[in-house]
């Protein structure tokens, strides 16, 4: 790993650092040992510091994007940590406070008895994923209409939700991406979840 530090003073602009992290890639694919080791050049702009004390908090948040992910998404990829505003917001708010807010929304569910219970959490994080996308979400599971409309019919009477509610929408979308961000929780809320 590499820690590069820039200095604003030079006045780095996002194109420059993306043609920075092209000629770095370029050069290590150029390399002798690039056959052996296959080196990712992967990379992670953090957000501007103004203070030494904030190095290792900056560093931690902006390393967590490698975490957060998908394998192979960051490969030889630039990537500025500005723009992952939902995930970064929420990456600096209390721990403790987001995982009461998960298990708060998914209370309901978490406690609803039977087998069914990982289907039906499975089928509303695909479906408010697709951003409500009924046949997108049906394709992705692979199953009837007739299952999706029960599942989604269900989930909304456990839950007491109307998913064309904006505010309970909202509601879910937040308590996904905080569980995007950590992953442990889904286990809490759903234990037999997929």
């Amino acid at each position: 790993m590499i820690i590069v530090l820039l200095d604003e003073t030079k006045n780095p602009t996002r194109k420059g650092i993306m043609e920075f992290h092209r000629d770095l890639v370029n050069y290590f694919i150029g390399s002798e040992f690039s056959h052996i080791y296959s080196p990712a050049i992967s990379m992670v702009v953090s957000e501007r510091i103004d203070d030494w004390k904030q190095l290792r908090t900056t560093y931690d948040y902006s390393f967590r994007l490698f975490e957060l992910a998908p394998i192979g998404a960051l490969r030889d990829k630039c990537v500025f940590y500005e723009d992952f505003e939902v995930k970064r917001f929420l990456l600096k708010a209390d721990r403790k406070e987001l995982e009461e807010f998960v298990i708060k929304v998914f209370r309901p569910l978490s406690e609803y008895p039977g087998f069914s219970r990982a289907e039906l959490y499975q089928t509303l994080k695909v479906y408010i994923k697709s951003c409500g996308n009924w046949s997108g979400t049906r394709d992705t599971l692979h199953i009837h209409g007739n299952t999706l409309t029960y599942r989604l019919s269900r989930v909304k009477e456990i839950l007491s939700l109307d998913l064309d509610d904006y505010e309970k929408r909202l509601r879910l979308q937040l308590a996904f991406e905080i569980i995007s961000i950590y992953p442990e929780l889904e286990k809490k809320i759903c234990p037999d979840s997929l």
